[in-house]
């Protein structure tokens, strides 16, 4: 008996032949419905974005995680929902979708109005009244420790922009849902649909356009982002920029002696104190309070502007035209940003790269192969940027041994020493 893939391939031969025999008989290639080319006609001629202050739309394809996303990076101050029944306590409203439904106690005919608030704040829903995943984001970045979701109820609808369903009209071949300026009632865009009902478990991303969820299509267009006034505190929005040049492994060409480095071996108690792990996301944003600048992984907080900026790099290029593949790995650090390899290979030469909160090119060096002493523990992983002080970078990575001290960690440091820098640079200091 063949296998089960040699049925399936069998198939794929078999079905176009029979088709040809029997092309006349009427057999033809599966159809797609209609509407999926007049929805790729319609992507066309979508806007990049809709910068829209507040935005009203249903329950009924909202996801618990797009509220925070849409209140924090894409900076609306406003959130409107409008109540659709749940489908499992007909006592109740859906606001979203988490796992399940979250469903409260809201009239169907009123409007649910989310903000982000201060923790202590009268409307502030309680965390046991949450979902699990929105009661998880609301606590990573980039949203501050003491920020809750403020809910309101309203009689009237008082958002800027909205999202509704527009049924078959005139020379209107579908159903379709816009994106509505409610101020002037000016569609600001539109995407046609054949099943105008909202389904059970909308599209999870709002950066993939897909063609079954035209209204998730439109609320990913929704993006505030570059208006010019600071959010209120709660939140770092994400701005980007783009570096000056990509670093170069060859340095151009030049030659020269290597940074110095040394290695050392150091234990941490648990929690890692001082790595750029989760729990450094309330760390960096106290930094930023206190000194002006904060650092998590490949953000870099800036508390003047209340934006967390990231350095825009081409992540993998081609050398020549082989298979190999250089990526870039992007951390903050020193009111900037470091750029290393991917992989810090300690048994090959490698380089080290750094960038200003602008994207400018400050310098670039050369760090040696490392020569690794028999008898050494266990150290494994990436090397990731622990800390930048005024005298010295320090990467670092795990450790595991047998005599590991309980509750502590094990830690292997590679550590440069900025004079070193300067002097293979041909400055006096770095700053």
């Amino acid at each position: 008996m063949p296998s089960k893939i040699n049925r399936v391939s069998f198939k794929q031969y078999v079905m176009p032949a029979a088709c040809i025999v029997l092309a006349l008989s009427g057999c033809s290639a599966p159809r797609i419905h209609p509407i999926y080319d007049q929805i790729d006609t319609e992507k066309k001629s979508l806007p990049d974005k809709v910068s829209a202050e507040s935005l009203s739309l249903s329950g009924g394809f909202l996801r618990t995680e797009m509220i925070v996303e849409l209140l924090s990076d894409r900076n609306l101050t406003m959130l409107e929902v409008t109540p659709v029944r749940s489908a499992s306590d007909p006592q109740l409203a859906r606001l979203a979708w988490d796992e399940r439904e979250w469903s409260m106690p809201v009239a169907l005919f009123k409007f649910v109005q989310l903000r982000l608030a201060a923790k202590g704040d009268a409307t502030c829903i309680p965390d046991e009244k949450l979902p699990p995943r929105l009661r998880a984001v609301l606590v990573h970045p980039p949203i501050v420790a003491g920020t809750c979701l403020s809910m309101s109820i309203s009689p009237v609808s008082s958002a800027r922009h909205a999202i509704r369903l527009r049924k078959r009209e005139g020379e209107m071949a579908y159903d379709r849902w816009e994106l509505v300026d409610t101020a002037s009632n000016r569609v600001e865009a539109f995407m046609s649909t054949s099943a105008p009902e909202l389904r059970d478990g909308p599209n999870r991303d709002l950066w993939q356009f897909d063609n079954r969820y035209p209204h998730t299509n439109l609320l990913r267009l929704v993006d505030r982002s570059d208006a010019a006034q600071a959010p209120l505190g709660r939140f770092y929005m994400k701005r980007v920029v783009t570096a000056s040049a990509d670093p170069d492994p060859q340095l151009s060409g030049k030659s020269g002696p290597d940074m110095p480095v040394s290695t050392r071996w150091v234990a941490y108690p648990k929690p890692k104190s001082g790595f750029l792990d989760s729990e450094d996301w309330p760390k960096a944003v106290a930094e930023a309070r206190t000194t002006g600048w904060g650092y998590y992984q490949r953000d870099l907080l800036e508390r003047a502007s209340g934006v967390r900026w990231n350095l825009n790099l081409a992540q993998v290029k081609m050398v020549n035209t082989g298979f190999d593949r250089l990526s870039y790995k992007v951390e903050a650090g020193d009111r900037g940003f470091y750029v290393s390899p991917a992989s810090f290979d300690p048994e090959k030469r490698y380089w080290l790269s750094h960038y200003d909160a602008k994207g400018q090119l400050l310098w670039q060096v050369f760090v040696p192969r490392v020569t690794y002493q028999s008898g050494r523990r266990s150290c494994s992983g990436d090397f990731t940027l622990a800390r930048a002080t005024p005298e010295e970078i320090v990467f670092q990575r795990n450790c595991y041994a047998s005599d590991d001290v309980e509750g502590m960690q094990q830690v292997e440091e590679r550590v440069f020493k900025k004079k070193d820098i300067a002097a293979q640079l041909g400055r006096p200091n770095l700053n």
